[in-house]
């Protein structure tokens, strides 16, 4: 795998963990919004940004999932130039917290990039990368235990760290 795919793997990776919206803990799906934060971001004590994240219940292929869609808007100065970030991504879980598919779009100052992927019927990862002029795909070995953004803000809720609290 070259580095340019760890990167955006790992980009994926932790921008799905990035959201933090608030959420109560379920074991059901329950139907409709299941849970939407806004949250502010500071950096170096200034506002540059925010961050909405909105999850919802909807129906693929005749099964209730879970789709969380967030959105992180960022604005800040490096040296004395103008930097915007922009990154929407839409995660797709099912009710056992499994990811298996996500939609990821990060727009950095005109530079847009695009991560796709969805898991298929052998346990592989097909993902798909695209920047301006090329595309490229992997498929990745996958496991139970990678699971989406509203399971982990569950698993957190339902076992905050206690060293932090």
């Amino acid at each position: 795998m070259t580095r340019n795919w760890r990167q955006a793997a790992t980009a994926v990776v932790v921008l799905a963990g990035c959201v933090s919206g608030r959420i109560s803990a379920q074991t059901a799906v329950p139907s409709g919004n299941v849970a939407e934060s806004w949250e502010s971001i500071h950096l170096s004590g200034q506002k540059a940004g925010y961050m909405h994240s909105l999850t919802d219940r909807v129906e693929s292929g005749g099964k209730a999932v879970l789709h969380t869609k967030f959105t992180i808007v960022l604005a800040t100065k490096r040296f004395d130039d103008p930097i915007q970030m922009r990154v929407d991504v839409h995660a797709f879980e099912l009710p056992s917290g499994l990811l298996y598919a996500i939609d990821s779009r990060i727009n950095m100052s005109g530079m847009a990039q695009r991560t796709r992927g969805v898991l298929d019927d052998d346990d592989k990862f097909q993902l798909t990368v695209e920047t301006p002029g090329k595309t490229q795909s992997q498929t990745i070995a996958w496991s139970d235990d990678i699971v989406g953004p509203y399971a982990q803000e569950r698993s957190l809720h339902d076992k905050p760290d206690r060293k932090s609290t």
